[in-house]
């Protein structure tokens, strides 16, 4: 028998942690590094998408510029949990760390919550990786504990987030690191401006109907559809919304960044106003809603806790409309491809416009326009927008012309009251529905056009039966619920309790729920 002895393999192994994308969540990555003798080899592991198996030349490149010994080892890093597909270079950091502390090159241990987050260059420096800014907010949101490593560059964008870190100029720095808190411009209170250009509406002459609509619809989050002939001020009023102060609070600028930056749409934030998204009427219904690989936001999570701005709405695919009619309900996107699945929040509400005809002029009252349409016309250009997706409209406005100037001289227009009726009312539903909006800061709503049908009865005490002109209205149940939540918005408007006021002008804006083309209209 062979007495020889055995050799003993010298296994190094070591861990360090990261964040990836899942949708709109972050879930935490354990970057395992395994070193083992054999033919040097660099393999990844754990369903690494292209970017991050070209990790391993990165990684292989800057260890040797920044003064450090690449292992001469067969070299496995595995991503855990390995049935989690990996997008992003955000991972080259984490790879390098563990590498290194496999191969005894620094003496690091690093806890739990400590994330490291950077893409590196060729020459060991630090490159600030779209996804970082997303996952550290994200991770923020999970645990406001939470600790990371990430490139000093990405210092810059993250002036207004507390957070604890490492700040690391290139990977060399890694011999030598400190903590480094960046202190919180933002608190967590309610975060409201009055600061508003009282010129806004000064080119919108009259349209008292569509202004108070507007306001209704601000102040509610109702979902407002704007019809009337070509020039009446529908697109113009839609574009105002573009120019209000900000009405979100921390957490939800937080959420409206984080899909700015999943997207790479990051130079098109607005933090001086409102989230707001106009697409084009061409738009596919991946870009309306979502898609791809990996999973990316639609423009209908663009406009989380904003407006979506669907301009001449019978232009836009069928199908298109038709995918909004569960989302202007529930306020979630989902998606999937192939064994991915994820959900997006869209909280939004939807602005439309529309003309009521082809040429745009059907029952017009400007002198000298005559609808030039066909009845069967006019019944195909109508029936592109189907009665579910109407019906979820709270306020269907009908706008004309002709009386625009007598409307100006009879209601002066005070834009400064106008809008702190709005952030009144805006503040009396969020007090009232707190206890819902704590349960979940991503996906909850907490004004009166966006409350489930339960939490609006619970929280008011507003029953179908209040109103006895209700029930003899042949409307859809849909509609008898946004009448009582208009009439709410309306009552929140003027600091008072709902009255038969109230719900005579929340009917007053059904201009126009008798949609369908009349043989009889005059031509």
């Amino acid at each position: 028998m062979n007495n020889m002895p055995l050799l003993t393999e010298v296994i190094m192994y070591a861990m360090t942690y990261s964040l990836v994308q899942d949708g709109f969540d972050v879930r935490e990555v354990e970057v395992e590094c395994h070193l083992s003798s054999g033919l040097p080899s660099f393999k990844v592991s754990g369903l690494p998408c292209t970017a991050v198996k070209e990790a391993r030349e990165r990684v292989r490149a800057a260890v040797k510029s920044s003064g450090f010994k690449f292992p001469r080892r067969r070299i496995t890093i595995n991503l855990a949990p390995a049935n989690l597909p990996k997008y992003g270079t955000h991972l080259d950091l984490a790879m390098a760390i563990s590498l290194l502390k496999a191969s005894g090159q620094i003496k690091t241990n690093f806890a739990k919550n400590h994330y490291a987050l950077g893409e590196l260059s060729l020459m060991g420096q630090f490159k600030c990786s779209p996804q970082c800014f997303n996952l550290i907010l994200g991770a923020l949101q999970q645990n406001p504990l939470n600790k990371f490593i990430f490139p000093d560059s990405l210092s810059i964008k993250m002036t207004d987030v507390s957070v604890s870190a490492i700040l690391l100029k290139n990977l060399a720095c890694l011999k030598n690191i400190n903590y480094q808190k960046h202190s919180s411009k933002l608190n967590d209170q309610q975060i409201f401006s009055t600061d508003i250009d009282l010129d806004i509406f000064s080119d919108i002459i009259g349209q008292y109907s569509a202004r108070r609509a507007l306001q209704i619809s601000l102040a509610g989050h109702h979902h407002l559809l704007l019809v009337g002939p070509p020039g009446c001020g529908k697109s113009l009023i839609a574009d105002k919304l573009k120019l209000l102060p900000n009405l979100l609070d921390k957490q939800e600028s937080w959420q409206s960044k984080r899909l700015f930056h999943m997207t790479n749409y990051e130079t098109e934030i607005n933090s001086a106003g409102i989230p707001v998204r106009c697409p084009h009427h061409s738009a596919s219904i991946k870009g309306i809603l979502g898609g791809g690989r990996p999973i990316m936001p639609g423009e209908v999570s663009l406009s989380h806790r904003g407006y979506l701005i669907l301009d001449e709405l019978p232009e836009f695919k069928r199908n298109v409309l038709e995918s909004l009619r569960q989302i202007m309900q529930n306020y979630k996107v989902h998606l999937s491809h192939g064994f991915e699945k994820s959900i997006f929040p869209a909280v939004s509400t939807v602005l439309a416009t529309m003309n009521p005809c082809p040429c745009g002029y059907y029952n017009s009252s400007i002198s000298g326009a005559i609808c030039r349409c066909t009845p069967q016309q006019i019944h195909n250009y109508q029936s592109r927008i189907s009665g579910p997706l109407l019906d979820r409209f709270g306020m269907s406005i009908s706008l004309q012309l002709d009386d625009n100037f007598h409307l100006r001289k009879e209601s002066p227009f005070n834009l400064k009251e106008y809008w702190e009726s709005i952030l009144k009312a805006r503040k009396l539903q969020i007090n009232r529905y707190e206890k819902n909006y704590n349960s979940n800061t991503t996906f909850s709503t907490y004004f009166n056009g966006q409350i489930s049908e339960q939490d609006f009865q619970k929280f008011t005490g507003i029953l179908p039966g209040k109103f006895k002109k209700l029930s003899s209205l042949k409307i859809s149940n849909r509609k008898h619920s946004q009448l009582l939540r208009i009439a709410q918005t309306i009552a929140d408007l003027e600091e008072s309790h709902v009255t038969q006021e109230h719900f005579d002008e929340a009917i007053y804006l059904q201009q126009f729920v008798q949609f369908s083309y009349h043989s009889d209209r005059k031509r």
